[in-house]
């Protein structure tokens, strides 16, 4: 037998007759018993691993092709082309740690995701492969599906529902949010959640959505782009849990109630397509509030954002276009930093309003004695630590990002250390309650990341 499969007979004519002698690839004799022989071989033109299949060469004598394939599991809408002719039977064979490729073509089912066993684009870099219909997860576990577009059927086209850590990541998919939400999130598990990373998308009519979430745990919208082709003023919404977004478009408006729902974006786009609605509605009164870093708003008529009584948001560095007299309205607090507004509204409607510095002019502060406590509105801090050692605490609860340098500006570090912590050391520094300045003229920078300090 060749590498291709094919069967070279050393003795006997064509069909009717069937050869009695079958050369290997070691160059060895395979002699059929009982008229039958297994080979190892692909048994169609396609690529895609069938399995068994059988070939009846002449009356009583029957040839046995075990396809090599280049998948494991292989789904082609096509009898004899792969492994399954859908995608939630080849879910129900697979194993965690399998990967599943899919070929071209529509598939209306819903199909029930298992942890570990991830769903590729068989195509992935000219992939038709669209799934019409709901995808749910229940389950602990994560599964990645990738290259795929997600089309919307008159209901979710991805479901996670239960109380288990159930974790699912899009990659480079399209999301076609044709007829109903997109996206129904309600897993009660603190550590659920969905990634979007690289995806595209269109909500294509009015009245819907990307998502609907009362889970306690994430959204992550990394390099996605949603357009808003149906311009719908329709908000996400989010009741707990945390919506990030990095580097992101997004043509849908969000809205954020309860005690711990939050959003952290970072140089992200948000515009309502012409709907005339608010970006972003917080009302949400989670003790480190929302924040918004480095992004543009477009409303039109409509305020760009709305703060709520009690709620706490944070933007710096944005621009901000609205033809409503109040750009930013509500009841609660706005901290701000270097806003650009590109229309005709300026104005600022907020109860309570905090300017603060930007990263560009650091608020510079001495810290000569020992404990000092930081204030949110510091930055640099620049620690006289010749007269003995210096305990420095960072605020518990700055505003997510914030940003804090601590240096010896004396050169006596490595006599009398400097001692970063928090009050209580209950926000950890890289993991650690506290972090040591021990070089003379040393320094660190910290990041508050939403829940504790990164050192960069």
């Amino acid at each position: 037998m060749s590498q291709a499969g094919e069967i070279n007979t050393a003795a006997g004519p064509v069909p009717p007759f069937v050869a009695t002698e079958y050369v290997t690839n070691d160059g060895n004799f395979a002699v059929p018993a009982l008229s039958i022989l297994n080979v190892l071989g692909n048994n169609t033109p396609s690529p895609a691993n069938n399995g068994f299949q059988s070939y009846t060469t002449s009356s009583g004598n029957t040839v046995h092709v075990n396809s090599y394939g280049v998948a494991k599991w292989i789904v082609n809408p096509i009898a004899g082309l792969g492994t399954h002719q859908t995608i939630s039977s080849a879910i129900t064979s697979a194993s965690s740690g399998d990967t599943i490729f899919i070929t071209d073509g529509t598939y209306t089912e819903n199909p029930v995701l298992k942890a570990g066993v991830n769903l590729y684009a068989f195509n992935p870099d000219d992939s038709s492969v669209i799934i019409n219909g709901k995808c749910t997860m229940t389950t602990a576990g994560s599964v990645t599906i990738c290259g795929l577009t997600l089309q919307t059927n008159s209901d979710y086209l991805l479901e996670i529902t239960g109380s288990a850590a159930s974790i699912v990541i899009l990659e480079e998919c399209y999301l076609n949010i044709t007829n109903h939400t997109a996206i129904y999130h309600t897993s009660s598990s603190a550590s659920s959640a969905i990634h979007l990373n690289y995806c595209q998308g269109d909500i294509t009519t009015t009245g819907i959505t990307l998502y609907i979430s009362t889970s306690s745990g994430f959204i992550y919208a990394y390099y996605s782009d949603i357009e808003g082709s149906g311009i719908s003023s329709t908000p996400s919404t989010m009741t707990v849990g945390v919506f990030f977004g990095r580097y992101s478009y997004f043509a849908f408006t969000f809205s954020f109630t309860g005690t711990s729902s939050s959003i952290q974006l970072f140089q992200c786009e948000l515009q309502n397509g012409g709907a005339n609605a608010t970006c972003i509605t917080f009302n949400s009164t989670v003790s480190n509030g929302g924040s918004a870093d480095n992004c543009f708003f477009s409303s039109d008529t409509a305020p760009c954002l709305s703060v709520g009584a009690g709620a706490l948001l944070v933007v710096r560095k944005g621009v901000l276009f609205s033809s409503n007299i109040n750009c930013i309205t509500g009841l609660g607090t706005l901290d701000y930093a270097d806003l650009l507004f590109a229309a005709s509204s300026a104005n600022i409607n907020v109860t309570t309003q905090n300017v603060i510095q930007s990263n560009n002019t650091l608020p510079y502060v001495n810290a000569p004695s020992s404990p000092f406590t930081v204030l949110s509105i510091h930055q640099m801090i620049s620690v006289d630590c010749s007269g003995g050692a210096i305990q420095v605490n960072l605020p518990n609860a700055p505003s997510n990002f914030q940003r804090f340098i601590i240096k010896d500006r004396t050169g006596s570090a490595a006599t009398h250390n400097i001692t970063v912590t928090t009050p209580g050391g209950a926000v950890l520094i890289d993991g650690a309650a506290t972090y040591i300045i021990a070089n003379n003229y040393g320094s660190i920078t910290v990041v508050f990341n939403g829940s504790s300090y990164e050192v960069i």
